[in-house]
């Protein structure tokens, strides 16, 4: 999705507005009232250099023509902007036909302008496959559960490298985890060997093959064989591993990859305050599953909500592996949204899976429902669920 931002700067104030929509609406379909807010959780504008308030809080009107949209800011008496959302180049015949008239409206009435192009960024739902993630990254995800994922985050807490006996009783870990952790390559190892008499590193090797070797490798503190030293196995996160506890937006990425593969086509990310947002889009309401952030409190459902009011979603799918986080599904509920929280990293791809299918033809069941008033019969009986394609099936409210 493409867009042009762009501003006309007037002499005077415009107070012609309904004149010019009079105009525009010949050249495209004005939106109603109702759907303009649908429309506006297609985009929110960047703040660069820009007076507060100043693009489509208010006074917004909004056409359609094929598949494109212009919304026309009025809010500031002497500057008008524009907003343009288009997909192919060609289309931009479209925009110069509402700017001509625009123009040639301003000089009827013998107001001066000035048309500039605005260079600010519109983020729009990003398309989740622009985001990359390596085939490696994939398999080291799929290898996770909530008790791995959660001790990883327990070392990334007490540093990225360390002793494994200073390990063990810091994060009160036992040895079998650790070597467990080591064997799938979400951790390295190195040995170290400490000189005993003075407490300086000796050497450091990859592996333990110079302990095998016929001439003995002597301690360059105190000249006794290393075999008689101190030694240390030395345990780090891997680059990956980092990786995929730096920011839990990689959960979002391996669920819409494996989504895809299951011909879920309608997927868009979200990336806000407190969570990342997989948006499910087939039908015509959204299903919302949020990977909530490792450092979600309570009191952050009011970002939540605030999302939640403009999405307008089914069902929401809350992704966590904070079980006391619960509670959230009583909370929406309690609100009209059917909620449901996700706390086991593995196979989560299949858990989302399951629940956007069971939700999606429950919904459509329900859809087909509200017409069964008309009949002597229930619609939705005269149809086996397990025949209801989620991925084809939009139901027009």
């Amino acid at each position: 999705m493409k867009y042009i931002e762009a501003v006309f700067t007037l002499n005077q104030e415009f107070n012609y507005k309904a004149d010019i929509i009079s105009y525009f609406s010949k050249l495209g379909n004005p939106v109603i009232n109702s759907t303009k807010v649908n429309l506006y959780k297609l985009f929110s504008l960047s703040n660069e250099n820009k007076e507060k308030g100043m693009i489509f809080m208010q006074d917004v009107e909004i056409f359609v023509k094929e598949k494109t949209a212009l919304l026309i800011d009025f809010s500031k008496l002497t500057k008008v902007y524009l907003l343009f959302i288009y997909n192919e180049s060609d289309e931009m015949k479209i925009f110069e036909a509402y700017k001509k008239v625009f123009e040639k409206f301003c000089s009827n009435k013998n107001i001066e302008f000035e048309f500039k192009l605005l260079k600010t960024k519109v983020s729009f739902f990003n398309p989740v496959n622009e985001i990359s993630m390596n085939e490696e990254v994939m398999s080291f995800v799929s290898l996770l559960d909530t008790d791995t994922y959660l001790l990883l985050k327990k070392i990334k807490e007490v540093g990225t490298s360390l002793f494994k006996s200073d390990l063990i009783k810091l994060i009160n870990a036992n040895e079998e985890e650790l070597n467990s952790l080591l064997s799938k390559k979400f951790l390295s190892n190195e040995y170290v060997f400490i000189c005993k008499e003075t407490g300086r590193q000796i050497i450091q090797a990859s592996n333990l093959d110079i302990l095998n070797q016929n001439i003995g490798v002597k301690c360059f503190h105190c000249g006794k064989n290393i075999k008689e030293e101190r030694m240390e196995e030395v345990l780090t996160l891997t680059q990956n591993t980092n990786y995929i506890l730096s920011n839990n937006i990689v959960f979002a990425e391996y669920v819409y990859k494996k989504l895809k593969e299951n011909l879920f086509s309608e997927l868009y990310l979200d990336v806000v305050e407190v969570c990342k947002n997989l948006i499910y889009n087939e039908l015509s309401k959204p299903i919302v599953i949020s990977f909530l952030d490792d450092d979600f409190k309570i009191h952050d459902v009011f970002f939540l909500d605030i999302y939640y009011s403009s999405y307008k979603p089914y069902a929401i799918i809350l992704v966590s592996t904070n079980k006391a986080l619960k509670v959230l599904e009583d909370y929406f509920q309690n609100k009209g949204i059917k909620a449901f929280l996700i706390n086991e990293i593995y196979n989560l791809d299949v858990s989302i899976r399951d629940k956007i299918d069971s939700l999606a033809k429950e919904y459509v069941l329900n859809e087909l429902d509200k017409y069964s008033s008309y009949f002597n019969f229930r619609l939705s009986e005269i149809f086996d669920e397990s025949k209801i394609k989620t991925d084809l099936a939009t139901v027009q409210e």
